[in-house]
Order: structure tokens, then sequence, then C-alpha cells
């Protein structure tokens, strides 16, 4: 220490500091104190100790530790970088280099070099006490996550999500018990993985804990590209993909044999190998583009390609539309028809709608099937569909003809005017007869019948599809007379005691009002045996005969012959069902 006596050099330092004011780290010091004021508090507290009683050592420890830091606050000494002097606790010296640096030139040059390129010249120039030391707690922390960052990258344990960022330990999965079950497990081609895919799968595949997504620790994919390994799933994006099913086509899935270049590329997945057999051979001239129509068309269907520029104006659905009548795959998707009405469909899908055998177990017949979904035009086409639409053509016009002689048997026809009504108008008859009466399959013989009214279809409540059986199969309606055969018998109401007026479902007699009542839903048809009106006898009866219960059917006999002695004659030949019964 000088002493304070104020010699040239003392001044000579004096006007340097006056010059260079140092920075002091105490927040309370703000201004220099020169040395000869050191000097006289020193005396100072060298005369309060003498004055004073005494104290604790450990206070006397703490007023030496102020005096020091005191006294370094006021050492002045020259950083090695650059070159300016400053106290003593602005100064530090680095663990791997006995000069002294200013604090600040030691944190412009740890934070000039804050990226993952000069951390090995940070961790080789600065220990951590000397980091702890000069950087500020959250630029310490920043030096850490740098550190981690690089342990991550170096070592194969470590991996970081791609999605989330989070930072996980790997740990390879165990192929006993870690395992998924890889006959179930299937891979972005479709298929089963493979020996290999499975162990790369293993080794590779990583679910993130934190967003829950999985993805490759190798190429960072999102999600794991399950099935190949990192490079064969770059081929597996770059190759052309199956016309059908969309799934790209390894040398090892396309189809041999092509039948024209329009389906060479064709996977031999084995439905795509049909829908392949079923589709259109050519390519439209115009645009170039394949045709999308069934095999043995006359004439391609109309182009369906988003973009083409000689797709016709008329043509609304493009081959990335969903076919109207599966809705689960795009018309692309399989072979498609374009119908007579012009909306376009697959060809599958069409045949499979106009199978009349899926709808007999539906009791009432109705060809709303073989109109178009779209605009209800019946369906047709120009040289496809032939089979399908003769039977359901075959069975429509059977039924017109029934039709049209109940109306006839029922008076509703003049037969003075049909001889000349019937060329100008028989079309609108045969029209208003479908709509008038209703048919049903029959539950046993499959074959349509007539089953009375078209507004008694709606009521058939409580009735189920085994209830629908024709008077052939049933016996019901089958009672003959053996003078005028069975035109004019006669039948009880099957829920009270009065004379039928009406035989709905081909299987069931209603007279007047029980028909009402089943008209306002007041189902006659649920309601058991013993809710239904009492027969009270022959003598009370209103027929005045004898009759089973009310809720069977039962013939009163030939309307002709009533008051003779010829007696109708029931059905001596009913049909049994499954199970051995009349």
């Amino acid at each position: 220490k000088d002493n304070a006596d104020g010699g040239n050099d003392q001044d000579d330092d004096d006007d340097d500091e006056e010059e260079e004011p140092s920075e002091t780290s105490q927040a309370s010091q703000s201004s220099q104190v020169s040395p000869v004021t050191i000097h006289e508090e020193e005396e100072k507290k060298e005369r309060a100790e003498d004055t004073s009683p005494e104290s604790p050592p450990a206070d006397n420890d703490d007023d030496d530790n102020d005096a020091r830091a005191t006294a370094m606050t006021h050492v002045v000494t020259e950083c090695g970088t650059c070159q300016q002097k400053h106290s003593l606790q602005q100064m530090l010296s680095i663990d791997c280099d006995a000069s002294f640096s200013c604090i600040r030139c030691l944190r412009n040059d740890i934070l000039s070099r804050f990226d993952m390129s000069n951390l090995d010249y940070l961790s080789s120039h600065y220990s951590i006490s000397d980091l702890v030391e000069i950087l500020s707690r959250d630029e310490f922390a920043t030096f850490l996550d740098l550190k981690l960052s690089e342990l991550l990258e170096s070592a194969d344990s470590f991996i970081e999500c791609p999605s989330c960022r989070s930072k996980w330990e790997f740990v390879p999965g165990d192929h006993d018990q870690d395992a998924p079950d890889f006959n179930r497990e299937i891979g972005v081609h479709n298929k089963l993985l493979s020996d290999d895919a499975q162990k790369h799968y293993l080794l590779h595949r990583v679910c993130c804990r934190n967003c829950n997504k999985n993805f490759c620790r190798t190429c960072n994919g999102i999600p794991y590209h399950s099935g190949f390994d990192c490079e064969l799933y770059q081929v597996y994006l770059s190759a052309d993909k199956c016309r059908f099913c969309a799934t790209a086509l390894m040398p090892e899935d396309v189809a041999l044999d092509a039948p024209s270049e329009a389906l060479a590329l064709v996977c031999n997945n084995e439905l795509c190998l049909e829908k392949r057999a079923l589709s259109c051979r050519e390519t439209h001239s115009a645009c170039g583009h394949v045709c999308h129509g069934a095999v043995d068309e006359e004439h391609c269907m109309s182009c369906i390609v988003a973009d083409c520029e000689h797709r016709h104006a008329h043509v609304k659905q493009l081959q990335d539309d969903y076919c109207n009548i599966c809705f689960t795959e795009e018309l692309s998707e399989a072979p498609c028809i374009e119908l007579d009405c012009g909306h376009i469909f697959h060809y599958d899908c069409v045949r499979k709608r106009l199978n009349v055998k899926q709808y007999l177990d539906t009791p009432a017949v109705n060809f709303s099937f073989a109109r178009c979904p779209l605009c209800n035009i019946r369906i047709s086409h120009h040289s496809l569909l032939a089979t399908e639409l003769q039977q359901i053509q075959t069975m429509y016009k059977d039924l017109e003809q029934r039709a049209y002689a109940q109306l006839r048997e029922e008076g509703m026809l003049s037969r003075q005017k049909e001889a000349e009504e019937e060329a100008e108008t028989a079309e609108p008859k045969i029209t208003f007869a479908m709509k008038r009466y209703a048919f049903y399959y029959c539950y046993i013989c499959k074959c349509p019948y007539f089953g009375g009214l078209a507004q008694c279809r709606d009521i058939a409540q409580g009735l189920n599809s085994s209830d629908f059986v024709c008077s052939p199969c049933s016996g019901i309606g089958q009672e003959t007379c053996k003078l005028h055969g069975r035109d004019y018998m006669v039948y009880k109401c099957k829920f009270c005691c009065n004379v039928a007026s009406y035989f709905c479902w081909g299987n069931t007699h209603f007279c007047i009002d029980c028909h009402k009542k089943q008209e306002n839903h007041d189902f006659m048809t649920t309601k058991a045996k013993k809710d239904l009106p009492q027969c009270d006898g022959p003598e009370n009866c209103p027929l005045k005969l004898q009759h089973p219960p009310n809720g069977q059917e039962f013939s009163i006999g030939c309307s002709l012959c009533r008051g003779t002695d010829h007696l109708y004659v029931r059905n001596t030949d009913p049909p049994q069902n499954e199970e051995g019964n009349n």
C-alpha cells in the first residue's frame, strides 16, 4: 500500500484515476476514495477498537472481511485484454490463465461464442466455477442447455422429438417383451412387416411421452414409416401408385401380364386384379387419359380427370368424387359405368344394386332400386346391364298386367269405352293401377303376389316378413266351391264377427270398421286375441253361425250357394312350413 504522504507517484496515480474512474461492483459506491482516506479510516477503526469493549471474535472477522473488501475495491490493476486499469474487484484470473482480465472482457468473450460450434473453446478456456462467477443465472442456464444439446447430438442414447422438441433417453425395445403383435401390425404399404422391417421397427420407432407422436429417430419422419427403413421409404414415396388402391408400386408389387398400357400401373393385390379384369383397356384419344369405364363397352365413357381440357361440359362428376351408391370409394378406385342419364357410378355397384335376390326378404315389391340414385330415371345403358335389367323388366311387366286386370275386376274401367280408350290411355291406366295396388314377395316361394291396396302397405304394423305368404302357400283364400270355384267365396273379418270387405297383404281379411281402425293407427294386427271382440255364440253372432275365435281366418262359404245344399270345401292339401305344421 502507498503511504498517505501524497508523493509525486501518488499524485500521478490520482490523476490517472480521475481521468479513468474505476467502476465499482457494489451498488452503494458511486465515487472513488483516495488512499489517504483509506489510511484515515483505518486509524479511526484502530482507535475505536482500543476504546470499545471486547466483542466476539466472529464480529472481528466480519469487520476484517469488510475492510479487506473495501481495500480491494481501490486496488487498481491492468486488464490483460483491453489494457485498461480496473479495480481488483472487477478483475478475475481464470483457471487456465495466470493473468488478470476484467469481467467485462471475459463476459464479452463468452457471450460472443454462445453457439454449438464454440462449445469446445468455452469448455477448454473456462471452468464451471469461472462461468458461474462471470455469467448471470440465466446465461449460465443457456450454456448448460448448449452442453445438453451437444450431448444429445453426440450420443445415440439421447433423442429429440421433431414435433415438440422434447429430449429423451432412447431405450431400445425388447423383441420378446416390448414388441407389438407383428401378425397384426400393418405397414404403410398395407402389408405385414418383414423380418428386417420388424428389426428396424424395434430399433428406430420412438413414441414421444410428451406429445404422443411416433417418429423415426434416424430420419425424424412423422409418423414412423412402418414396413420400411429410411432409404426404402424414400423409394416408396417416389414410386408410381396403383391405379385402384394408390399403393406405391415397389418392384415386387407390380402385377404382371397387363392387358394394355392403360392398366400397366396395377398392383398384384387380389382385389385390384379383379378390378383390372373389369376395366376398360382403352385410353381417350383426345386427351390421352386412361378410360375409367368397364370392359366390353361399345363406347368409352367420358373422361373424369379434373384438369382434362377435353372433358365434356355435361360431366359434373370427377375421379376423386365418391360413388353415390357405395359411398366408400372414389370413382377412380374401380371401373365405372356412365348411365344413359349421364350419371357415373361404379360398375360393380350398379350390378349389385340391380340384383333382385337381395330384396326378396323385404315384403313390399318396390322398383326404386332400378332407378338412378341421383335423378330417379330408370337405369339403362347402351351396351351393358342387359342381363340384370331383363329380369327386372320381365317382373315389372307381369305386375303391370296383374294390376291392370285387378283394376278391371273391381270395375274401375268402363267396359264400354275400354276398347276405344285402350290405345290412347292404356299406359296412364297401368300407371294408376301400379300406384293403387300393392304387391309383396312371398316368404316361402319368393314370388310376388297381389296384396291389396297400396294404402294398406303403410299400416302393416306388427307384421314380420314371415307373415307375408301368398294364398297358394298359406291356404288362406284357397277354399273352393264345388260349383263356382273361389271367385265367390266370402270370408269373415279376422278381428270381429262381420263380413270382410278388404283382403290386405294377401293374408288378412278386414271388415270396413276394423280396416278404418287400422288406418287410424288403432292397429288390430298388434292386439292379442283376448283383447279382440268376443263372439257370444251362434244365436247372438251377427253371422248366425259357429266359427273359430276372432283372430283367425275363416271362410263363410260361397255367396252364390248360401241357403243351398252345396257346401264350400276348404283347402284339403295346404302347404307345410319347415317344421311340418299346416
